[in-house]
């Protein structure tokens, strides 16, 4: 006979509160190296950033001519202007990675910097306290997100990397003033020479030196001397002075008059217009998982923790304050300040939202006492850690695989790719490409957007370009001034340019109708981006670019082949989005669009009818286009079905109106009437203008 045991003395197999803690750790660390991955993962995608090219062609001449630009020598409509290079540095280095590994590891490079700025952001939130609080996961994949979309390649990566440099270094010394402050400096002298926005560097120290004055009643000596020197060594750079004077002039790049303001969309405040609401509803659906989403959830956030901070902490930190107000200032005045201000504030944001919750040394709030307790089952805070660090490893990891697939790109039709390559369907690359393999060196009016591209990849000067310190107000307005016939004329008997090329979608309504009417021009080349036109003494031997020539890029179809592929319906790809590569097709799309405006309908019905072939998911936006394609083909079924397919999705006045014009034609047409009314009836403006801002979306 066995004697039973004490309920007591049997084993426990609950983990303890130190085993539960040292899980909550391990995960929390997975998940800091999964939110790394992310941001890598967002960060590696085909170069798009139009700036690239002006980038490398200025790093190739500094290096081959080792010296630095005086006057400008990459246009031949300013080259009496001077070209104050604070980006020379960074160009250099960009040529450097470029002729070492090409496009892989310029965007590898890129990629472990967005890294590496994260991995500095995490370090600063240490600096305020513990990061084991659920708040951490959440408000860094918001701010990972919301910063996504300023991870193209551009100098402002390494501003972010010094940026939080400083702020570090200035934070270790606000927390123990045995902290040496040499390297403030040295980032500085790094930084100035680097990019313009060197002076943010100045912010921050404005920002701690009166915070901890004020907090210590007298002027911190030792910070201001560091200061001094870090603001004075900015001088050792090739322009001494003037790199003083040129952030200036860009701040007024964003002041309300200023004409940079008003035509470039990076410097538009993020709340005016539709980058406030972004493209939230998109074919009939709410789409929240995109950078806008993110980033409007991150000035909640920011809302609630700044409350946070002030509410609960005993002294309310000046130089916090500061940061939040400038920094929050900088972002209202241009989009393109966005990253800036999440790498300054996201630490700050963090322990904001944590302050709720949590109090010092991990322990609970009566708020996040009362959320424990709310929970199906009563928790620690250590298991609230745990599981909440586990249930964000998992919405990082699906979050991930969709940003390797594309789909959530696709999700809010970002022309953004997976990959390394450079991006042909938002820089000119091939139409640069036709131009150099056809020996097409004459003088050449480029769009402003094309300027970088062309500089980098073409042997002749172009005419503009997007330095805008360097193209200067003036002169800018005479280029925007193409928009009207009488600035277009006046252009084209100025500088009598032998080649034009413009961006279809964005500038085809100023420059397409009349130099299709022209007899002095001649079209040679379209694709999904650039329209290139030849006067027509200027290189014979180039032929004229026909429908039927367009038409070659995409193959012949029969009718019954065309209904099988545009009357299917696509399968739902959100689960395949997490593991199967995703196709959306903005390069037909956009095709199509061309090949409207120049009322070249077959070939306009080929790429339509491919691109949907090829897409994975539904295209409303395509339908619509081939919808006019059809119209105008006097094609009335197909053309109504079409118009419904995108009607479904986008239900809107205008497509109601050209369904019941099909109908009638239709109904004219079995009757036997013919087509007495041709489609023109509806205006082609209206269609073309339509079909047009259904491409830019």
């Amino acid at each position: 006979m066995h004697e039973e045991l004490p309920l007591s003395s049997a084993p426990s197999t609950k983990p303890s509160v130190a085993e539960t803690l040292r899980a909550a750790t391990t995960a929390q660390q997975v998940l800091i190296a999964l939110l790394l991955a992310l941001a890598f993962t967002l960060a590696f995608r085909e170069i798009r950033d139009l700036d690239t090219g002006f980038h490398l062609k200025a790093g190739d001449w500094m290096l081959q001519n080792f010296r630095w630009p005086g006057n400008d020598v990459f246009t031949y409509t300013i080259n009496d202007h001077p070209y104050i290079d604070m980006y020379w540095g960074y160009q250099v280095v960009l040529s450097i990675t470029n002729s070492i590994g090409g496009e892989f590891l310029i965007v590898a490079i890129n990629a472990l910097l967005v890294v590496l700025n994260f991995w500095l952001v995490i370090k600063r939130t240490q600096q305020l306290g513990s990061i084991r609080q659920f708040s951490f996961g959440v408000v860094m994949f918001v701010g990972v997100f919301a910063a996504s979309y300023h991870f193209g390649i551009r100098p402002h990566i390494f501003s972010f990397l010094f940026l939080n440099l400083i702020l570090l270094v200035l934070e270790n010394y606000y927390r123990d003033r045995s902290t040496k402050l040499w390297p403030l400096p040295v980032i500085m002298l790094l930084w100035v020479n680097m990019h313009t926005i060197f002076v943010l560097g100045w912010v921050a120290f404005f920002c701690y030196f009166v915070g901890i004055s004020i907090e210590q009643r007298k002027l911190d000596m030792n910070l201001l001397k560091w200061c001094a020197i870090g603001v004075v060594i900015c001088l050792l750079n090739p322009y001494t002075y003037h790199c003083f004077l040129l952030p200036l002039e860009q701040f007024g790049f964003l002041q309300g008059g200023n004409l940079f303001k008003k035509m470039i969309s990076e410097y538009a405040s993020p709340f005016k217009g539709r980058t406030l609401t972004g493209m939230y509803w998109l074919n009939g659906e709410l789409v929240l998982f995109q950078p806008n989403f993110f980033f409007h959830l991150f000035l909640v956030l920011t809302l609630v923790a700044v409350g946070a901070r002030l509410l609960k902490e005993k002294i309310v930190k000046i130089h916090e304050l500061l940061l939040v107000v400038i920094f929050s200032y900088l972002m209202a005045s241009a989009f393109k300040n966005i990253g800036y201000f999440l790498m300054a504030l996201m630490p700050l944001v963090v322990h904001g939202i944590g302050a709720l919750f949590y109090r010092h040394r991990d322990r609970l709030t009566p708020a996040g006492t009362r959320l424990r307790d709310a929970l199906p089952t009563a928790l620690t805070s250590e298991k609230m850690l745990l599981w909440g660090s586990v249930g964000m490893i998992v919405v990082v990891v699906l979050a991930s695989m969709r940003v390797a697939t594309n789909a959530y790109y696709i999700g809010w039709r970002s022309r953004d790719v997976t990959g390394y390559r450079y991006s042909t369907n938002n820089m000119p690359m091939r139409s640069a490409q036709f131009l150099r393999d056809n020996g097409l060196t004459g003088r050449l009016f480029n769009h402003i957007n094309f300027g970088g591209i062309y500089m980098y990849m073409l042997p002749q000067k172009v005419f503009i370009d997007a330095r805008n310190e360097v193209i200067g107000e003036e002169f800018f307005k005479e280029f925007s001034s193409f928009r009207t016939p009488k600035g277009r004329e006046a252009i084209l008997r100025k500088y009598d340019p032998q080649i034009i090329a413009f961006p279809r979608r964005v500038e085809e309504r100023y420059w397409l109708p009349p130099l299709r009417k022209s007899p002095d021009w001649r079209l040679v080349y379209l694709d999904d981006i650039s329209m290139v036109f030849l006067k027509k003494d200027y290189a014979p031997q180039i032929p004229t670019l026909d429908s039927n020539k367009a038409a070659e890029g995409a193959p012949a179809r029969s009718l019954q082949e065309i209904d099988e592929i545009i009357y299917q319906y696509k399968p739902s790809s959100f689960f395949s989005g997490f593991f199967k590569p995703q196709y959306f097709p903005n390069e037909e799309m956009d095709v199509v669009g061309g090949m409207l405006a120049m009322r070249w309908i077959e070939p306009a019905i080929r790429y339509g009818v491919e691109g949907i072939r090829r897409s994975t998911v539904d295209v409303p936006e395509m339908y619509y286009n081939l919808a006019e394609a059809f119209r105008l083909r006097g094609d009335w079924e197909r053309a109504i079905y079409c118009y419904r397919r995108y009607h479904t999705a986008n239900p809107t006045a205008e497509s109601v109106k050209k369904i019941r014009y099909c109908q009638q034609m239709a109904i004219r047409q079995q009757r036997g009437m013919g087509n007495e009314q041709p489609p023109a009836a509806i205006p082609e403006e209206n269609a073309d203008t339509t079909s047009s801002n259904q491409l830019d979306q």
